[in-house]
């Protein structure tokens, strides 16, 4: 999770701009790694407020189901969600899919408990 957490803001910028941020000096960052850095902190936040929505609605329906069924069906439902983020970002690097998708496909798995 370290090293995931060290490159993926730069690649996320240098995916949405277009071009290699981090290669420019600090403090003078063309104007599309300057707007890619605003998008990036607008994803974030944006995903992180849908995960938190999305888990109102969730979280009481994944404890009815945990007492019916125990907790063994919640916790692989959640395992299998937890794939969704990096396979986005694998399919990403291999270039079938946008950097955008990165930031959706983790709703689901941030909602559950």
């Amino acid at each position: 999770a370290t090293l995931t957490v060290s490159f993926l803001p730069r690649m996320i910028s240098d995916a949405l701009a277009g071009e290699l941020c981090e290669l420019q000096p600090v403090g003078h960052l063309s104007k599309s790694c300057e707007v890619a850095n605003g998008q990036m902190v607008n994803y974030f936040a944006l995903s992180t407020f849908l995960a938190s929505a999305m888990g109102f609605f969730v979280q009481p329906w994944a404890g009815r189901a945990s007492d019916a069924h125990g907790r063994r069906p919640l916790l692989l439902l959640a395992a299998v969600l937890g794939l969704l983020k990096p396979l986005a970002l694998f399919a990403h690097i291999s270039g079938g899919l946008d950097i955008r998708a990165y930031y959706l496909a983790g709703v689901p798995s941030e909602a559950l408990p």
